[in-house]
């Protein structure tokens, strides 16, 4: 487990506790949680889940583990929150990320055309798919290993290689499993991507997960006002695979 990516993430999860339930529901929840080793990361996930959901709620987990999330750079936002707070056009707000992940894939990360065009193909990146005040967002694999992925033909294998969070491969490469509700924290890397640009609060729906059994992460934003949340105004649905999700991060 990448030790530096845990210190940062507890911090985060205590601070999210602490925001959404009070802080001395917090305390209490993370001392009934107990204390988390490198060896029982999985165990330990499964506990502190379990004692935010019997206390809050599961909507009240979802949002706790969306505050979580890695955060795109701001400064890349910015030309494009100001392009909307101009103008208030989505689709030319969507149109810009797209072009800044096109960017990156072929300046960051160094991919020949080839590759670009079967990871556009498979629908994957930063922009996913407008539709109205909706976007489908499909995560690409962790670039690091996105070649590898791109060889493999095992589909466990693959779902191993392709999650971005330390945990959640170790717990795939061991044969764990993590509770479904942890990819929110995945899906809040989106939610605070649009609260940035349009300066409001959206939802976030998790539709599928590697987590549980599916071949991809895909996740749905709500943009449209008054959303908010991870799982904003709509009824809860189901991963497929048989886990619950929410209808949020």
């Amino acid at each position: 487990m990448d030790q530096a990516f845990e210190k940062i993430w507890q911090t985060r999860l205590k601070s999210s506790l602490e925001n959404e339930l009070g802080r001395p529901t917090a305390r209490r929840v993370l001392d009934a949680a107990g204390s988390v080793s490198p060896d029982r990361q999985t165990e330990w996930t499964r506990r502190v889940l379990s004692e935010i959901t019997c206390t809050a709620g599961p909507r009240s987990c979802r949002a706790v583990l969306a505050a979580c999330a890695c955060r795109y750079p701001s400064e890349r936002l910015a030309p494009i929150r100001q392009a909307y707070a101009a103008t208030g056009d989505l689709e030319l707000a969507h149109g810009m990320l797209q072009e800044q992940y096109l960017g990156f894939l072929r300046g960051e990360l160094g991919l020949g055309p080839e590759v670009v065009e079967t990871v556009v193909a498979y629908g994957w990146g930063l922009a996913g798919k407008l539709n109205g005040t909706v976007v489908e967002a499909v995560k690409m694999p962790k670039s690091g290993n996105l070649l590898p992925y791109l060889g493999a033909e095992d589909p466990e294998l693959r779902r191993q290689l392709y999650c971005h969070c330390p945990r959640t491969r170790q717990a795939l490469w061991t044969g764990e499993r993590v509770p479904v509700d942890y990819c929110y924290c995945g899906a809040g890397f989106y939610k605070a991507l649009w609260e940035e640009i349009l300066g409001r609060l959206v939802a976030v729906h998790v539709l599928s997960s590697v987590v549980a059994g599916d071949d991809a992460c895909r996740i749905e934003i709500d943009l449209s006002p008054g959303s908010a949340g991870p799982e904003g105004r709509r009824s809860e649905r189901r991963v497929s695979g048989g886990s619950e999700a929410w209808s949020g991060n």
